[in-house]
């Protein structure tokens, strides 16, 4: 068995000073032994930085710091049987099982080990990255109990490293949380992979890997609060409901209004149509009474109109009738020698004022007289002379 000395992977990369793309330099070689291991068909299923130890190497060029070179150690647990691996971890002490849970995949943690295969080591190697980078953990899981700290494993998503570290917002934040995604079909499909988007970065080539949607985040948002969500949905649809009875009520209401409203007018339109029909009928007997001499009667005709309807016909008629007249139509004898005036239709007596008027065919006066005691006869005779 080779002896390897050399630091672990966090402690070198702290003792040697190395910068961001220094590291992610010093991280895509360890991918790239992880994928050879890959290659090989074997699962580490223990990736961590103690895991990985750094020996020093000199440097390439002369002027250029060297990053040593790494080592992937303890290939043995992959050889183990399922049942050996639960009981090896179940048998280590409290602590220590809390610090492998750290790097494990939310599928390891389940124990379904059937679920296993290389991207169970991809997510472990984000979790690497993101120590590496932030010399912080995706989850802080050292003061939970072993049953909370699975959960938060497998449900909590991790901490975005632009929080510990600003510079790291953008492609490497990315490619760090692509590796931790919970869903092992959304992580890097290889440990090349991996190293290929590092190496873009390091290139300032585009990398392949994208933020995710806004519509995956909120599935694993759902997924995570089953309860809130659920009672959200409830809360939303109770009020879409009640949303839509109150259009439709108010909907009912208003076409109930409109046809009241439009049965209102209908019955305006009909009653006016009746009244002005009526109207017309008391013109045309007041009219009628007037004529006949029947005074009474045409003043009840009249009364009958109500102020607001009367038209210029029944203002005539009322002139007529406030005369208090006796119209006398003037029917002369054919054999007569006596000649009746061109414009002279009838004669009107107001005995009230001691007038005689005479008229022409439609009202009009035509000539005016006193009556002075003067008999009625002697004026026709006048009017007829």
């Amino acid at each position: 068995m080779e002896f390897i000395d050399g630091l672990p992977l966090i402690e070198s990369a702290r003792s040697r000073h190395l910068d961001l793309r220094e590291r992610l330099r010093l991280f895509a070689e360890i991918c790239d032994a992880v994928h050879h291991a890959h290659q090989k068909g074997i699962i580490h299923r223990d990736l961590k930085p103690d895991n990985i130890l750094v020996i020093e190497e000199p440097a390439q060029e002369p002027d250029s710091k060297s990053l040593g070179r790494p080592k992937v150690l303890d290939f043995g647990v992959a050889r183990l049987t399922d049942s050996d691996i639960v009981a090896t971890t179940l048998q280590t002490a409290a602590r220590q099982i809390i610090g492998t849970l750290s790097y494990m995949s939310p599928e390891q943690v389940r124990g379904d080990y059937r679920e296993l295969d290389t991207r169970s080591d991809i997510y472990s190697l984000g979790v690497v990255l993101c120590e590496l980078l932030t010399q912080t953990l995706p989850y802080d899981l050292s003061r939970l109990s072993i049953a909370e700290a699975c959960r938060t494993g497998c449900e909590d998503e991790p901490q975005r490293p632009s929080r510990i570290e600003p510079a790291l917002r953008g492609d490497i934040e990315t490619i760090t949380l692509k590796a931790l995604d919970k869903e092992k079909s959304r992580r890097y499909a290889s440990a090349a992979a991996l190293a290929e988007d590092i190496q873009r970065y390091l290139d300032d080539e585009p990398i392949s890997a994208h933020p995710p949607s806004t519509f995956y985040q909120l599935r694993k948002f759902a997924r995570r609060n089953r309860p809130l969500v659920a009672g959200i949905a409830i809360a939303f649809i109770a009020l879409v409901a009640a949303l839509w009875i109150a259009i439709e009520l108010g909907l009912r209401e208003a076409n109930q209004a409109r046809i009241a409203e439009t049965n209102r007018k209908t019955a305006l339109q009909n009653a006016e149509l009746a009244t002005n029909r009526a109207n017309r009928l008391s013109v045309r007997a007041a009219s009628s009474a007037l004529q006949s001499h029947q005074i009474a009667t045409a003043e009840r005709y009249l009364d009958e109109i109500p102020s607001g309807e009367r038209n210029w016909e029944w203002f005539h008629l009322s002139s007529l009738r406030d005369l208090r007249i006796a119209s006398f139509e003037m029917f002369i004898d054919p054999e007569s020698q006596v000649t009746r005036p061109a414009q002279l239709y009838g004669i009107a007596v107001d005995s009230g004022r001691g007038k005689i008027y005479w008229t022409d065919q439609i009202g009009r006066r035509i000539q005016r007289a006193n009556l002075d005691g003067t008999n009625i006869e002697d004026l026709l005779q006048v009017a007829t002379g």
